[in-house]
């Protein structure tokens, strides 16, 4: 099969070439007018707390909160081990606390806000992979440094600021009384064709915006490195021991992550359908961590629950749609195709930095059918890959999470 070669890189940009970015929001559902005076009284009480707590001296301490789980993330661990290394004398505190459902779990959740500006109020630098209501509602004193460490490294979807007032984005109105991604020093992104986009989706200077990529990036690789080695990771060797299937180096492995939706069911059953036809094939279906479909097909690998970045470097094709995954599998080099049967809902809502189908055609389509295919030859357009590389992600040769340690130290008070 011969596939139409993709068009020059091109990024499409929701503010494109608007070194500081004003974001004019669409129209949303507006707070009600009780809602606003109780949130606006709400911030005023806390602001006032923290003014109080703010009288406590900063200390070395590197705070990092995250509202994305329960447990520290693959990059904040990583960076803390980093840190600690450079400077064992510097504190680490690590806040991480995914706010459930429900009016209980809310209310609980204060507590914890609670302790959060405790922190703040006493810590140098401020690390985050998401938003922070904390944070983003106060008035910090000018020496706390603000690293904003998106929980991805690029946006196929548009999001943030982007998205505000389209179906599953924030309405203008709870964008502006919760001070939505408010108060970051630096963004850091995963390559110079981010910049822009992240500028756009936090409402913030595009020099503001560092494509330093993420302490993932560097775990990542040296995964990949040491897959075929005579003692593999120990990762990789627990896959394959729960997974024998995967040993079996005479299929190409197909790894299936695509971005949340929250019914998903019918496009694993499709995708499980296109590939059983073919016994060339070994194909792992990666569910979001917030999807609850599993598959049960004696022809899949069902990855329900287990880390993406452990199942990159054992697959030989990627297929996703508008997942940030792309650039993970960027990263090592990964072919990756793109299922994007329902694109007309996403351009229309929350809409695109990136469009497959526009930029990288050979690689995309609306038929898992025609993409299998494409999968079974390989067909896909290496230039294209090399420069969505160039664009999206660090160079192999950078190591990332140095260079983000540099630059929190460069901002810590001197040791006493």
């Amino acid at each position: 099969m011969t596939c139409p070669p993709s068009k020059a890189w091109q990024v499409y940009h929701w503010s494109a070439g608007n070194p500081l970015v004003s974001v004019p929001v669409p129209t949303g559902p507006e707070v009600s007018a009780p809602m606003r005076i109780l949130i606006t009284a709400a911030i005023y009480v806390a602001r006032a707390l923290y003014a109080v707590l703010e009288l406590l001296p900063r200390r070395r301490k590197v705070l990092m909160l995250s509202r994305q789980a329960d447990t520290p993330s693959r990059d904040f661990v990583l960076l803390a081990e980093d840190l600690k290394r450079s400077d064992p004398s510097l504190e680490i505190v690590m806040r991480c606390r995914f706010i459930k459902r429900g009016l209980a779990a809310r209310v609980a959740y204060l507590g914890e806000v609670l302790v959060q500006m405790y922190h703040l109020a006493t810590a140098s630098v401020c690390v985050l992979d998401g938003y922070s209501i904390p944070l983003s509602i106060l008035n910090h004193r000018g020496e706390l440094f603000v690293v904003q460490l998106w929980h991805a490294l690029g946006g196929f979807k548009q999001f943030g600021y982007q998205s505000i007032g389209q179906p599953g984005g924030r309405s203008a109105a709870v964008a502006r009384s919760m001070h939505m991604h408010r108060n970051y020093d630096v963004v850091l992104c995963g390559g110079v064709g981010s910049v822009e986009t992240f500028a756009a989706a936090f409402d913030v200077a595009a020099n503001s915006v560092l494509p330093l990529g993420l302490p993932r990036v560097d775990y990542l690789r040296q995964l990949d490195a040491a897959k075929d080695s005579a003692a593999p990771p120990a990762a990789l060797e627990s896959l394959r021991s729960r997974y024998p299937r995967l040993a079996d180096q005479s299929k190409t492995i197909v790894l299936y992550a695509p971005t949340f939706r929250w019914h998903m069911k019918a496009a694993y059953e499709e995708v499980a359908r296109a590939f059983a036809a073919r016994d060339a094939f070994t194909l792992i279906i990666k569910p979001h961590d917030l999807e609850s479909a599993t598959m049960n097909d004696a022809h899949v690998v069902d990855a329900t629950g287990v880390g993406v970045l452990d199942l990159l470097p054992i697959c030989d094709v990627v297929l996703t749609d508008y997942s940030a995954v792309a650039f993970e599998a960027a990263c090592i080099e990964k072919p990756v195709f793109y299922y994007v049967y329902d694109i007309d809902e996403y351009r229309a809502a929350p809409g695109l930095n990136i469009d497959p189908l526009e930029v990288l055609p050979s690689v995309s389509s609306r038929s898992i059918d025609e993409l299998v295919g494409r999968i079974e030859t390989l067909d896909y357009n290496a230039e294209a890959a090399a420069a969505f590389r160039e664009s999206f992600v660090p160079p192999r040769d950078v190591a990332c999470t140095p260079r983000i340690t540099q630059l929190i130290l460069s901002k810590l008070p001197t040791s006493r």
